[in-house]
């Protein structure tokens, strides 16, 4: 049922889209004309603009001394038009085609989208349908086993419990869960004390770093010291400087294992709780 709604969504999905691309297309195809006759319109509109008027004015009052007519420059070039006119058209063409490009794309990919789901449903729709064949066998097999039992229990032939009497049952019982409960508070103390010690030694190791990172961080500014002292020699502050580095490591290595120790204290206490 699932997979049939999934498979309905789908299709909708996919005749939605193509409405979509369909409305586009008629849209353009609609407003092609009007958009040349609007270009055609602009053109005429931009010569007969206030902007133009200034202009002409503007060249009126400095006229264009180099040409033999002052006026001239002010005048629309006619000449250009058509060829200005046609390239907004070639312009307007390649957008729409570059936008034809792209929807065929787009439900090109929509298509390849939606073959994967239909293959990948068909895939889960096998597999289900395998799954269903074994759960049918299984079923079958235990529906006749337990006819057999119900038959055999009818005739008296079936495998009959041992009788124990209620109280021995409700003593032994009894005596599982003491054992159960003894075992489980001896598990707890003995947890409890590894807590203990894992809590003292985790205050110890926090000590010893702390100590640690003191002594280290003196020694660190004594070698930086006498790394500015003797910098000016060459091979000495090498040796020095490389001394320093290897100590630094080893340090930063120190330094990362206690850290991991103490991130599994803390994780071992968390569990240990939890």
């Amino acid at each position: 049922v699932a997979l049939r709604k999934e498979l309905g969504l789908v299709k909708q999905d996919t005749e939605r889209m193509r409405r979509q691309l369909a409305a586009i297309d008629e849209l353009v195809a609609k407003y092609d004309p009007a958009v040349e006759r609007d270009l055609d319109s602009a053109e005429e509109e931009a010569q007969r603009s206030s902007v133009q008027q200034l202009w002409k004015s503007a060249c009126q009052q400095e006229p264009n001394e180099s040409l033999e007519d002052g006026s001239s420059w002010i005048k629309p070039d006619l000449a250009e038009l058509p060829q200005r006119v046609k390239a907004a058209r070639d312009k307007f063409r390649a957008a729409d085609t570059a936008g034809a490009e792209l929807y065929r794309v787009q439900e090109e990919k929509i298509n390849n989208n939606t073959d994967g789901r239909e293959n990948a449903k068909a895939k889960l729709r096998e597999s289900v349908e395998a799954e269903m064949a074994k759960l049918v066998e299984t079923r079958s097999r235990l529906k006749q086993l337990n006819d057999d039992q119900r038959y055999h229990f009818r005739r008296g032939t079936h495998v009959k419990e041992r009788l124990v009497s209620s109280q021995r049952g409700r003593d032994a019982l009894r005596g599982r869960v003491y054992n159960d409960e003894a075992k489980q508070f001896g598990e707890f103390l003995a947890l409890e004390d590894e807590l203990k010690e894992l809590t003292e030694w985790v205050k110890n190791a926090k000590r010893e770093l702390e100590d640690n990172k003191r002594s280290y961080a003196k020694e660190q500014r004594e070698l930086q010291e006498q790394l500015q002292v003797v910098e000016d020699n060459g091979k000495e502050a090498r040796e020095l400087r490389e001394r320093f580095e290897r100590e630094n490591e080893e340090l930063k290595s120190l330094k990362q294992d206690l850290q991991q120790v103490l991130i599994y204290a803390r994780v071992h206490h968390r569990e240990e709780f939890a």
